[in-house]
């Protein structure tokens, strides 16, 4: 819900907490009780997603094809930038991990750090291929229109698309790039790693996964 949560929902889930004492299945009524609560159902981007977080979220809308190995050179240069973020795996003193609040994670260097890593995931050809992402989700050529790829990797990083003067801005961001119009067909979809096309395809993804909606949770 927040940092600082409604009392009167603290309140009523430790009433459900000690009710449910008894019960094999407390903790799923204790999360049961907060889900359906209006509190809950209300507020949105309270809280800060944490840089794994980010970097974990961008590597399931990217489909990025990789398992964290050691000897591995992708992996060593994921770890180093997590490291760089502040929240490296395993690394806080505390028994009870990184901090969750949202103040903690919203300064200059774990965002930058994080956009980073972002960035360095998005430009691996070995493990992540946009451009061919991108064709298969809009498979008629004549389909694939800023626009159209604007809105695909919305939907598939976010869930949903963002409001029309955002949407409009990473459209532009596009035009600006290569020309055309906003529901003009892109001229060339090759999706080696050097084409123009993969470097959109990056760039929009890129500027999805920073915006503030995928930052918050």
């Amino acid at each position: 819900v927040g940092d600082d949560p409604p009392e009167s929902l603290v309140a009523s889930t430790a009433e459900e907490f000690y009710t449910r004492r008894n019960d094999a299945d407390q903790l799923r009524w204790v999360y049961r009780h907060i889900l359906l609560s209006s509190e809950f159902q209300t507020t949105w981007g309270e809280k800060m997603k944490r840089p794994i977080e980010t970097v974990v979220r961008a590597m399931r809308a990217a489909d990025v094809n990789l398992s964290i190995r050691v000897d591995h050179s992708t992996s060593n240069s994921i770890i180093s930038r997590l490291s760089d973020t502040g929240h490296f795996p395993y690394d806080y003193d505390a028994p009870t991990g990184y901090p969750d609040n949202r103040a903690q994670w919203q300064g200059s260097g774990p965002l930058i750090m994080s956009w980073r890593a972002v960035t360095y995931l998005l430009r691996q050809p070995t493990i992540v291929n946009l451009a061919a992402q991108a064709n298969l989700g809009i498979p008629l050529t004549q389909d694939r229109t800023p626009n159209n790829l604007v809105n695909f990797w919305m939907i598939r990083a976010l869930g949903y698309s963002l409001e029309s003067d955002q949407t409009n801005r990473i459209v532009n961001f596009i035009i600006e790039s290569i020309g055309g119009a906003a529901a003009t067909p892109f001229g060339n979809t090759d999706t080696g790693d050097f084409s123009q096309y993969q470097k959109i395809n990056r760039a929009v993804v890129g500027l999805i996964l920073m915006s503030p909606d995928a930052m918050r949770r």
